[in-house]
């Protein structure tokens, strides 16, 4: 899988201390719960992004990846350790990571995909039956980068 720097820091989550609920820590539970949400957005981009068979939930949750990590970027390692998350590197590394890798994680999901939709036919003309509705599809989706369509047609022959 192209994306396992997410997968460790999730496995040193931390337990969230116990937080009073007066008004004087409203703010901080409020930031924690925000954090919190964020950090669940991005493990489960992570996990769509190396498991979704489908092209188009893979580049959307790379948008999401990294918007969402532009949102958890105003906090401080801290305040990240604070709701109980305590990242193996700065959360910018792993978008540098994303976007360095995007053709490549996109490649990923076009073979999960053409592996997937190819698996129930049993004949010739249906798997390129099938293949060339892919292609077309894959074509008029303006997301995807001439390699990947080029890395689509390798892996489809």
């Amino acid at each position: 899988y192209i994306i396992s720097v997410l997968e460790k820091s999730r496995d040193e989550k931390l337990k969230s201390p116990s937080i009073n609920s007066s008004n004087t820590h409203m703010s901080q539970e409020l930031k924690n719960e925000t954090i919190k949400r964020q950090m669940d957005i991005l493990f489960e981009s992570t996990e769509l992004m190396n498991n979704s068979n489908s092209v188009g939930t893979v580049i959307n949750r790379i948008k999401m990846a990294c918007n969402t990590i532009d949102k958890l970027n105003v906090y401080t390692n801290e305040e990240l350790v604070a709701a109980g998350y305590k990242p193996k590197e700065p959360l910018s590394n792993t978008k540098d990571y994303i976007q360095k890798n995007k053709i490549t994680i996109i490649n990923q999901a076009i073979e999960r995909n053409i592996t997937h939709e190819l698996e129930g036919l049993k004949t010739t003309k249906g798997k390129l039956n099938k293949l060339d509705k892919m292609y077309f599809e894959m074509k008029d989706n303006k997301s995807l980068n001439s390699e990947n369509l080029v890395f689509f047609g390798r892996t489809a022959s």
